[in-house]
């Protein structure tokens, strides 16, 4: 019996439809309503099921694959799926902020936020960023076998 994933349902600017993304058993914080009841994540996400936005900052890096968008570049009409998949390589082209999270290479190595952001400059995603393919075909499937898609509202 395999224990699934929290799920998270939230808008993408400038697109009109719901999304939900299944995240990796216990990486998604509790949901506002529940941290101030200091609820589990286990009761928030589990067993009451909960996909509103969590109490603090998630990091989530959304990639739209081709049939996202028609030949001029605007959002196909139709449902969307979000599938979870590997770690992807990205780098922003401007400094980060120095109040995001560290990156992941800084974290294994346990450097502090400030000798990463502002002392190396490093704009890689945090280390606790969840990477997504959003799909408008529900049978497409990308490199992590593991992964559902899970259909948006």
């Amino acid at each position: 019996n395999q224990k699934r994933g929290h799920c998270l349902s939230f808008r993408l600017p400038g697109l009109d439809k719901t999304i939900s993304a299944e995240f990796p058993s216990g990486r998604l914080p509790v949901c506002d309503r529940c941290k101030k009841n200091y609820k589990t994540k286990t009761l928030c996400r589990s067993r009451d099921h909960h996909k509103t936005l969590p109490w603090t900052q998630v990091y989530i890096c959304m990639t739209l694959d081709p049939t996202c968008t028609d030949a001029k570049n605007n959002y196909v009409d139709g449902p969307f799926f979000a599938q979870r998949v590997e770690k992807q390589l990205f780098c922003f082209k401007a400094d980060m902020d120095t109040t995001m999270p560290i990156c992941a290479t800084c974290k294994r190595k346990n450097y502090t936020r400030h000798y990463c952001r502002s002392k190396m400059q490093h704009r890689h995603l945090p280390w606790n960023t969840v990477y997504f393919v959003l799909s408008a075909n529900h049978k497409m499937t990308f490199n992590d076998s593991r992964n559902n898609a899970k259909q948006s509202a």
